[in-house]
């Protein structure tokens, strides 16, 4: 980011529940962090370029779409894009949803937590 500065200006929003941020309980669907987002956006005065990387790069395309006038371009870095890419994410990480699911206090089951992440 140091490098970025020297010619941008940049912002490093935390999403709802992700570094510095505080929890929304039950509002983590991709169309919230995308609404998150928008809000921000909307408030800086020029067209921006948004870098999203893995969740942050299915946002950032939901952000394009809904509001292009808002945005200059889109960069995207190992989001997967694909139902296909997707599942096979989910199978490689699920020793992650399990350790997510139990700290969450194990409330679902990993076939809920991902339904609700594939179908957000």
């Amino acid at each position: 980011m140091p490098d970025l500065a020297a010619d941008w200006h940049l912002y490093a929003p935390d999403f709802r529940g992700h570094g510095k941020s505080g929890r929304v309980p039950g509002a983590y669907r991709l169309q919230d962090y995308a609404d998150d987002m928008i809000a921000f956006l909307r408030q800086i005065p020029e067209p921006a370029v948004i870098f999203g990387h893995s969740l942050g790069g299915m946002v950032a395309l939901l952000v394009a779409a809904q509001i292009p006038q808002h945005i200059r371009s889109v960069v995207v870095g190992d989001s997967p894009l694909t139902a296909e890419c997707w599942l096979a994410h989910l199978r490689r990480t699920r020793d992650n949803l399990v350790a997510w699911r139990d700290l969450a206090g194990g409330a679902h089951t990993l076939e809920e937590i991902s339904d609700a992440v594939g179908n957000a």
